[in-house]
């Protein structure tokens, strides 16, 4: 695991799984896996499992994350240059139209993805928050 926890820790709570980024600007999560979930949840790859001790996502590479968010069924990590990545389920509601990853489509992501609309923007995002199912 890439650094070591501080004092001052970014720390998210998800209906299913809970992340941290460490001083190094690493992201681990834990959680469980929901049998209609799959792994994507954690972030950790399409073999991904529940577990109870985090687990470091792997970013891209000279990626440094400064804060982390998650959502019900999927999270959001902001990296120090304001890139915004996801990761997780698109289509968690069933109804097929939610895309809550910000990618333009309704692909599930089991590892995080840049949202490439936010990179693209005028503006720099200081901030991520993630819902429910948003």
């Amino acid at each position: 695991m890439r650094g070591r926890f501080s004092r001052r820790q970014v720390i998210s709570a998800g209906m299913y799984a809970y992340g941290v980024v460490t001083e190094a600007g690493a992201v681990c999560t834990w959680g469980r896996e929901l049998p209609s979930c799959g792994p994507a949840l954690l972030g950790q790859g399409p073999s991904a499992h529940a577990t109870a001790v985090p687990q470091e996502v792997a970013l891209p590479t000279g990626v440094r994350a400064v804060e982390v968010s998650c959502g019900e069924a999927h999270t959001l990590i902001l990296d120090a240059t304001g890139c915004v990545f996801s990761f997780g389920l698109a289509n968690y509601a069933g109804d097929g139209g939610n895309g809550v990853l910000g990618h333009g489509d309704h692909d599930d992501r089991p590892t995080p993805a840049l949202v490439r609309a936010l990179a693209d923007a005028p503006v720099r995002v200081v901030q991520v928050s993630a819902g429910g199912h948003h």
